[in-house]
């Protein structure tokens, strides 16, 4: 995504999604999940928080366990 996605907002993580260095948790067959926006931390990380629509992982958390932070740019809007 070009801009920051709004709360609320369907996407889908896409196919460059590589593992963030700043968890130690990977979150294996995270690419091509779709989920909404639940939250975003700032303009400076761009890291948003993603609440799946299904629990695809143990190492996911938060809402019943369907929560992810992936950076911006491996998301892409649900069309």
């Amino acid at each position: 995504m070009k801009k920051l996605p709004k709360i609320g907002q369907r996407v889908v993580v896409k196919n460059n999604y590589t593992w963030d260095d700043a968890f130690d948790v990977q979150c294996p067959n995270i690419v091509g999940q779709i989920g909404t926006v639940h939250g975003i931390t700032d303009d400076v990380t761009l890291q948003v928080l993603v609440k799946f629509d299904s629990k695809f992982s143990d190492y996911l958390y938060g809402s019943k366990g369907r929560c992810w932070w992936v950076d911006k740019q491996y998301l892409r809007k649900v069309k």
